[in-house]
């Protein structure tokens, strides 16, 4: 019989050798899964559509990717990695990335349609690549808002980009921010999630586009009196994680946030609400708002909701892929 300090140390030394071969990727699981892949702009099967999730590992860990390819009847199966902390989900190569949720890791936008003891069955969004472009009123100064609404439309809506556009060319969408500077969409078309803009965004003042400055980044040296939208970043609480519009979409839950105004309106607004950054880490400075603009989430927000309905349908155009 094994003695309990010497069962101790068996488990011990499996932990040591299991995290010299990358712990993350040794506790996961796989689960089958099957995917019905459908054009979120038709509603119809999408063939030889490529589905990837990555998981996010630590830089001497094992990567981790499953794949998949939708048959000509818009159907791939394939086994998702479960019980990891992180992981990053596309369909096709063209549209947004989701986030794996939960222990399945299954993105939310992904919508089960069946569930047995042997798999599960979702349908797949495939989203084509869109931009934004929001313009604003020649004299606004404040908060800007990108804020997409947990809202199902039909695709008939003018927020749902053309179905047809030349193969070389992606959608754009000029939209016009209300007066008090909120831009907000559906995210789902007739029961198609996923509904979601590229990162990169031009904000528009009037017919002069704004430079945009990151929230967590000194901005390049300005006249004293630029009108720049300063990015604007937001948590639950210090410690937590960070939401900005830097290098990602925006999604009902984690809209985006802009200031726009110079570095003295910037400043006075701040006063006026009574509103510091959070602290950030050992190499930056709360006090200076041109290198670091984080703030609690309730602070920044104030009592501000989400809209109770999208904004004006944007102008859709397209763009040319040179």
């Amino acid at each position: 019989m094994v003695s309990a300090s010497a069962r101790a140390r068996l488990i011990l030394a499996s932990l040591v050798v299991a995290s010299a071969n990358g712990c993350g990727s040794a506790w996961h699981n796989s689960t089958l899964v099957t995917l019905d892949v459908v054009d979120a702009l038709t509603g119809a099967p999408a063939p030889d559509i490529v589905v990837l999730q990555q998981v996010a590992v630590d830089k001497f860990e094992r990567p981790l990717w499953e794949r998949a390819t939708s048959n000509r009847d818009g159907v791939a199966a394939m086994r998702a990695i479960g019980n990891v902390p992180q992981s990053y989900w596309s369909v096709g190569v063209h549209g947004p990335t989701y986030d794996g949720v939960g222990r399945s890791q299954l993105p939310t936008e992904f919508r089960r349609v069946a569930s047995d003891e042997a798999a599960a069955r979702f349908i797949a969004p495939v989203w084509p690549a869109m931009w934004i472009r929001i313009e604003l009123a020649a004299d606004h100064r404040g908060l800007v808002f990108e804020w997409p609404l947990a809202l199902d439309d039909p695709r008939t809506s003018g927020w749902m980009p053309p179905a047809a556009v030349p193969l070389n060319a992606e959608r754009v969408a000029t939209a016009h921010a209300s007066d008090d500077g909120v831009v907000a969409y559906p995210a789902s078309f007739g029961g198609l999630a996923g509904f979601e803009f590229r990162p990169e965004r031009m904000l528009v003042r009037g017919e002069r586009p704004l430079a945009t400055i990151g929230c967590n980044r000194r901005h390049p040296k300005l006249e004293p009196n630029a009108v720049v939208a300063w990015e604007m970043g937001y948590a639950d609480a210090d410690g937590a994680p960070i939401t900005s519009p830097q290098g990602r979409g925006a999604v009902p839950s984690r809209p985006h946030v802009w200031f726009v105004g110079t570095e003295d309106d910037l400043r006075a607004w701040l006063g006026a609400q009574s509103i510091s950054p959070i602290t950030p880490g050992p190499y930056g400075d709360a006090t200076d708002l041109a290198e670091w603009r984080i703030f609690v989430r309730s602070d920044l927000f104030g009592q501000r909701t989400a809209p109770a309905a999208p904004t004006t349908p944007p102008v859709w155009s397209v763009r040319v892929d040179r």
